[in-house]
């Protein structure tokens, strides 16, 4: 049995299962829209660990260059940082490899200062592609969540803007209205 503004609605007539089944499309529509919000949770959340792990492992570099092991660095400072750290590589590893083109011309190649100079070389590659991997991490790690951010405030204003059409739309058709047109139909069918 429903009761609603005074008048009962008895289980089994025409307009008890009518309200039951307004209730119920709500119903769907509304467990529908918590899957739907409860995916795209989902995918936030992954999207997130990414990007904190990209990010812990630059403060963690940050921290071991500064010395500064109780700070946490503004984000946009440490990407500047990781960029200087890559320059500054890049520019190290040009004076090396001039470095290693002069020593080429003047000391005859011999194995262990060859094989030294190779060591060099490897080891300032290494580094150098490091940084320059961590640095594209958190650029792509940025752009990934820049990009799922403006998408999801475009639909969150699209649903703001759903919500206050049928908030209006609700304003106009009151529960009195619709009661008294299920009472008129009531009415004109017990006429008949």
């Amino acid at each position: 049995m429903l009761e609603n503004g005074g008048c009962l609605y008895v289980e089994g007539t025409p307009e008890f299962e009518s309200w039951e089944r307004v209730i119920n499309a709500a119903l769907g529509q509304v467990c529908s829209e918590l899957q739907t919000a409860r995916d795209e949770a989902a995918e936030l959340n992954a999207i997130f660990e990414l990007r904190h792990k990209a990010d812990m492992r630059a403060i963690k570099l940050w921290r071991e260059s500064t010395g500064r092991e109780l700070v946490q660095p503004d984000h946009a400072d440490l990407v500047v940082w990781l960029e200087q750290q890559l320059q500054a590589a890049q520019a190290e590893l040009s004076e090396v490899k001039q470095a290693l083109a002069d020593a080429a011309r003047e000391i005859p190649m011999a194995g262990p200062v060859a094989n030294r100079i190779r060591r060099l070389r490897t080891e300032h590659a290494a580094q150098l592609a490091a940084v320059q991997e961590q640095v594209r991490e958190l650029k792509s790690g940025y752009d990934l969540a820049t990009q799922v951010y403006n998408n999801e405030l475009a639909a969150s204003q699209r649903e703001v803007g759903v919500a206050v059409e049928l908030l209006e739309r609700a304003n106009r058709a009151t529960l009195d209205e619709i009661l008294r047109e299920d009472i008129d139909a009531f009415i004109a069918k017990g006429e008949r």
